[in-house]
This record gives C-alpha cells, sequence and structure tokens, in this order.
C-alpha cells in the first residue's frame, strides 16, 4: 500500500467511518418516522406496516456490519503499523550495523597506526644500538688481529674471531664435530662475556622487538618479522645464531627464531662447523614459513 494513501488513511479513517456510523444512528429514527407519517396519511394497512417495520431490522445488521467493518478495519490499519515499523527497525538494525562496522576498521586502523610507529621507533633504537657498539676481542687465533671492532663491523669482526678457532693456520675449516662445537661456543661466550654490556642491550632488543611483533594484535606478523629481518645484516644473523643457542636465557628466543623462520636465506658459510652447528635449531628457523603475507 502506498506510504502517502496509507498515512491519509491513518491521519482521516478513524474520523470518518465513526461520523458517519453516527450520523446514521441520528437519522434513521427521523427518517424512520417520516416515512411512518408518510404511510399513515398515504393509507398503509397495519400488515404493510408491520413489513414495513422489519425492515427496521435490516438497518440494525447494516450498523452490526459497519461496525465489524471497523474492526477489519482497525486491524489492517494495525497490520500495516506494525509492517511498517518492522521495515524501519530493519533499516535502523541496518544502519547500526554499518556504524558498527565503521568503528570497527576506524579501530583496527587506530592500532596498527600505533603499533607501526611504536614498531619503527624500535627499529630505530636498534639501528642506534647498532651504531654504537665498540666491541673489544681477543686476538684470535692464526688469522684474526682485530682487537676493536664498531658499529656494524662489529659482527663481522666477531665472525672472524671464531672463524679463527675453527680452521688450521692455512685457513681449511676443521671437521664438524662436537669437540669442535664447544670450542667454538667458548670462545663466543668469553667474548660475550668481555662485551656483556653492550651485546646484552643488543641481542635483549631485538628479542623484545620479536616479541612486541608477536604479543601485538594486528594481522600479518611475519610481513613485520621480515621488516625486522631488514635491519639485520647477515653478520648480525649469524652472531644471533650463536648467541640464542649458547645462552639458556635465551630459549624462548629461539623459539621464536625458530616460529618465525628468522634464519631464512642465512648463509650456510657463515655457520662455522656446519651442518653440525646448523642442527641446534628445528628446521623451521631456516624455512619461509607459509603464512607470511604482505597485504
Amino acid at each position: 500500500m502506498n506510504i502517502k494513501v496509507l498515512e491519509i488513511i491513518k491521519n482521516y479513517g478513524m474520523i470518518l467511518v465513526p461520523t458517519i456510523v453516527i450520523l446514521i444512528v441520528f437519522l434513521t429514527p427521523f427518517i424512520m418516522e417520516s416515512i411512518v407519517t408518510t404511510s399513515v396519511v398515504t393509507g398503509f394497512y397495519t400488515a404493510e406496516k408491520a413489513e414495513f417495520g422489519d425492515m427496521y431490522g435490516v438497518v440494525n445488521a447494516l450498523f452490526s456490519g459497519l461496525a465489524f467493518s471497523g474492526l477489519i478495519y482497525t486491524a489492517l490499519l494495525q497490520k500495516e503499523e506494525l509492517k511498517l515499523q518492522r521495515k524501519e527497525l530493519a533499516d535502523t538494525r541496518e544502519v547500526l550495523q554499518d556504524q558498527k562496522n565503521q568503528l570497527e576498521a576506524q579501530t583496527q586502523l587506530f592500532n596498527r597506526q600505533n603499533f607501526e610507529s611504536t614498531l619503527f621507533n624500535l627499529l630505530n633504537l636498534h639501528n642506534d644500538v647498532v651504531q654504537k657498539l665498540s666491541l673489544k676481542l681477543d686476538k684470535g687465533q692464526y688469522h684474526h688481529r682485530v682487537s676493536q671492532a664498531a658499529g656494524r663491523e662489529g659482527f663481522s669482526s666477531i665472525h672472524e674471531f671464531l672463524k679463527s678457532w675453527n680452521s688450521d693456520p692455512q685457513g681449511n675449516s676443521f671437521p664438524s664435530s662436537d669437540a669442535q662445537a664447544n670450542t667454538i661456543n667458548s670462545h663466543y661466550k668469553a667474548l660475550y662475556e668481555k662485551n656483556k654490556h653492550q651485546l646484552m642491550q643488543y641481542y635483549g632488543n631485538v628479542e623484545f622487538i620479536i616479541n612486541y611483533i608477536d604479543n601485538s594484535s594486528v594481522g600479518n606478523k611475519f610481513f613485520y618479522i621480515q621488516v625486522l629481518k631488514t635491519q639485520l645484516s647477515a653478520y648480525e644473523l649469524a652472531a644471533i645464531f650463536y648467541h640464542a643457542k649458547s645462552h639458556p636465557n635465551f630459549e624462548q628466543f629461539k623459539k621464536m627464531i625458530e616460529h618465525y623462520g628468522l634464519f631464512y636465506h642465512l648463509d650456510q658459510k657463515l655457520i662455522l662447523n656446519y651442518p653440525h652447528e646448523w642442527y641446534c635449531y628445528h628446521e623451521d628457523a631456516f624455512l619461509k614459513n607459509t603464512n607470511f603475507n604482505s597485504d
């Protein structure tokens, strides 16, 4: 039913119908009296008057019908009103759902922006820590002669220092073995203790960034791990490789490395005592995680 028509019926129908019924009820006695008077004047017989009186019963039936029609009309009007109310409620729910979806999208965007802002600040802090590194190294065996290294060069110096304990005077690597693994680990631990204040800050910062990503509510966590990896040099990854496996306090760090495949694309040539050292980690640490998504 057209809404405008329904509004007209709604506004005037409930007035017109009772008005018509009241007029009929009010005017009927006068009409009947006029008819009866006319019948007397014209000489109607009693039998004819009785038949005419029966006609008044027809009028009563008409009134009853009008009353019933009014009830039907009221029911139909209420039905249309309920239909409109349901439509309005449905429209209201749809609007509220759209508002909810927009609010959720805005909240997610706000949270993601805050997360990324904090992450990039942490990465800047990481680069500052690297630039301020100044490592002291003992003279290595045979080939290593650097006693101090600064910045990212410090990590390549760590590698050369450890490499000197994994090769003969001619530069040939020793065979991979448990004994050689113990030698490399012991010399790395000695180097770490000598530079503990700076290296603890470095490794702690890397671990904190990984945990920050892991504990966040944002999606595509593997993408943000890749962002972190772009800030790490190959020698940094090699140093992290030795550190996480050599220190029990970094066992959780080691698990995060394996979970996110941090050593994917790590150059095997930088891993001394290969492949023995390689198996200190679960293979997931070296695999590209299939959950990675940069969208």
